[in-house]
């Protein structure tokens, strides 16, 4: 019996997370980083979408995706597909790179999002890859903040979840990464990975 389909929403936002299999690196260098978010930004390109957050860790990846009218698993399984060949291909494995499904949320309110984007550029700080989120290179914190300016990351688009004018979304994010973490934790069950909207 097949999995069920997900539900595809135009234009709505999701957070998606995709693990190793098995818990493996799924990024061995930074030159598989590079080619992740080259791959990234060709693939989100063809099919109108919009990349608003994203981090990069070693066995898996959050983004945080607005996407068009093409959903959410093409854009995901072009992706994957596409980067397990070149990991395949250059370090020499076989076999399943990605570990089953990818894990997609559907992101309706206000508050969810700016807790996710504080959560996902977090990450690195919370399993211990770096002190500060500003010291780990492969997320959209510099992105979002300056002075790195990048074709990938919908820049504006982000800002404008936290505030009005750019200036004062900013200031909001600084503040926002100065707190700690908390107890927040995205839920990713079955019934989320299947059915949506969920919030």
């Amino acid at each position: 019996m097949g999995r069920p389909a997900r539900i595809h929403y135009p234009m709505a936002i999701y957070h998606t997370i995709s693990r190793g299999n098995g818990g493996q690196d799924i990024f061995l260098s930074d030159q598989d980083r590079l080619i992740f978010l080259g791959m990234l930004g060709e693939e989100t390109r063809k099919v109108g979408a919009a990349v608003l957050t994203l981090c990069l860790m070693g066995n898996h990846f959050h983004l945080l995706v607005r996407i068009g009218e093409v959903p959410l698993s093409v854009l995901m399984q072009r992706l994957l597909c596409r980067y397990a060949r070149y990991f395949n291909a250059v370090h020499e494995t076989q076999g399943h790179l990605f570990q089953s499904r990818f894990l997609a949320k559907l992101c309706t309110k206000d508050d969810y999002l700016i807790a996710l984007l504080h959560y996902i550029h977090l990450n690195p700080v919370k399993d211990g890859f770096v002190a500060d989120p500003g010291d780990w290179k492969w997320s959209s914190y510099h992105q979002i903040l300056g002075p790195i300016r990048s074709t990938l990351v919908a820049v504006a688009e982000t800002l404008a979840l936290l505030a009005d004018d750019p200036e004062s979304a900013r200031k909001r994010f600084r503040m926002l990464m100065g707190e700690p973490l908390g107890d927040f934790t995205p839920k990713f069950d079955a019934a989320i990975q299947t059915r949506e909207p969920i919030d």
